[in-house]
């Protein structure tokens, strides 16, 4: 591997002694669509304090071309993007918690208001409000592309 801007470094890792592949993120790396590629490899130092076991191949590289670069790191393993399906029964994370602080802020407001002439059309509201909810987070748990890898 070949990395550095002003002062080009090279780094060499014999890929038979590679015993795993790490792909690690954060919160940011997450949110503009990069992640850290890292492997672990055996060594034949004697001196354990030196050895770390971790090798950081490449600290940021684009989520798209991820597996690409696998492929091509490790020619001999054959590779394959997962797939990103969220379960049925886990649809209703993507809405439940913006449901419940709804839910919670229209019995308050019913509390107060029960009995009002206006409360009849704030209850369509809150039920239009409700579906579109619900529907908003169906979409988000289909179109889901924040899944990790």
């Amino acid at each position: 591997m070949e990395y550095g801007l002003f002062s080009k470094r090279n780094k060499s890792v014999n890929i038979n002694r590679v015993q795993n592949v790490i792909i690690s993120d954060s919160i940011l790396r997450r949110l503009i669509g990069y992640y850290a590629l890292s492997v672990s490899i055996t060594s034949d130092s004697l001196e354990s304090d030196a050895i770390d076991g971790k090798v950081q191949l490449l600290p940021f590289i684009k989520k798209k071309e991820l597996y690409s670069i696998l492929g091509d790191i490790f020619p001999n393993y054959h590779l394959d993007v997962p797939k990103r399906i969220v379960p049925f029964r886990a649809i209703r994370r993507y809405f439940q918690l913006t449901l419940l602080f709804f839910i919670i802020g229209i019995s308050v407001m019913a509390y107060f208001f029960h009995g009002e002439t206006f409360m009849l059309y704030f209850y369509i509201g809150a039920a239009v409000i409700l579906l579109l909810l619900i529907a908003s987070g169906i979409y988000s748990a289909r179109k889901c592309r924040f899944m990790h890898l």
